[in-house]
């Protein structure tokens, strides 16, 4: 082989070794609605760390809303912009999961647009990262979200579901997937366990209570996962519910107050299945 050619296989060689980098994308309240193919009025692309700027379509910009990463509000369409491996900031808040309270109220129940009810319209399964690259969900001070051993509750970005969701965060199936610096929270002013029940019980019917059930739920497919620097609080049920299959790492998790228990790996079927105890 000559020598120019040795150079070249080399160089093809070493890009070829270099680690794959993912997408960053960014939620922040000065954004812009989400574009995609089914929505071609969409404001913003999601990969930029910038406002929108008042006009225009497919700009490089954040998204307005937390629920834009997976739902751009076309019909039938729930599933995450984001690939395995990709990183999301979120920034400002508190966001909701689940439809608003009220029609008229921001994007209403265009959220989960076609085949989703109130329960269910909560995200999707998140996409896998590797061993090498996990995919990260991160709150914005996430660089710097505890202090020593202990979590700054001040720097979390706060998430809260709503309108009957069954979860505020779904991580069924997530796997080589990192959660970091974010209060997970219900603004419920009902309950759904207790004798009595105070200061009332949650309406479940026409018309339904602003409240979800979980703050995270798991499954049997759950696997290496990282929870950091998470307050899950306020629940009607649990603070986490589900079984996991295989290790999941809880690093300054905050679980308190909530409904009926903190941690439950009961996945539903009557026994348990998976690892652990809480």
């Amino acid at each position: 082989m000559r020598m120019g050619s040795k150079r070249q296989l080399w160089v093809m060689m070493g890009l070829i070794s270099l680690p794959l980098l993912g997408e960053t994308w960014y939620v922040r309240g000065d954004g812009g609605t989400r574009h995609s193919a089914k929505v071609p009025s969409g404001q913003c692309d999601g990969k930029a760390d910038a406002a929108y700027r008042g006009k225009g379509t497919d700009q490089h910009c954040a998204f307005k809303d937390y629920r834009y990463l997976w739902d751009d509000q076309s019909y039938g369409n729930n599933a995450w912009v984001i690939a395995g491996g990709d990183t999301v900031i979120i920034r400002g808040g508190p966001w909701r999961v689940g439809f608003d309270a009220a029609k008229g109220k921001g994007a209403g129940y265009t959220w989960c647009y076609g085949g989703q009810g109130p329960y269910a319209c909560t995200n999707p399964r998140i996409p896998a990262g590797t061993p090498a690259q996990h995919t990260r969900i991160l709150g914005e001070n996430h660089a710097n979200c505890s202090n020593g051993n202990v979590t700054d509750r001040s720097k979390l970005t706060q998430i809260f579901g709503g309108f009957g969701v069954g979860e505020a965060l779904n991580l069924g199936g997530a796997q080589y997937v990192d959660v970091e610096c974010l209060e997970i929270t219900s603004h419920a002013t009902c309950v759904n366990h207790g004798s009595p029940m105070l200061p009332r019980g949650c309406s479940h019917g026409n018309p339904l209570d602003d409240y979800d059930s979980e703050g995270i739920k798991t499954d049997i497919h759950t696997h290496d996962l990282l929870l950091q620097d998470l307050y899950v609080h306020g629940h009607t049920d649990r603070g986490i519910k589900g079984a996991i299959g295989g290790v999941v790492t809880a690093e300054r998790v905050d679980i308190a107050y909530n409904g009926m228990a903190g941690w439950d790996f009961d996945d539903g079927s009557g026994s348990n299945h998976g690892y652990g105890t809480a």
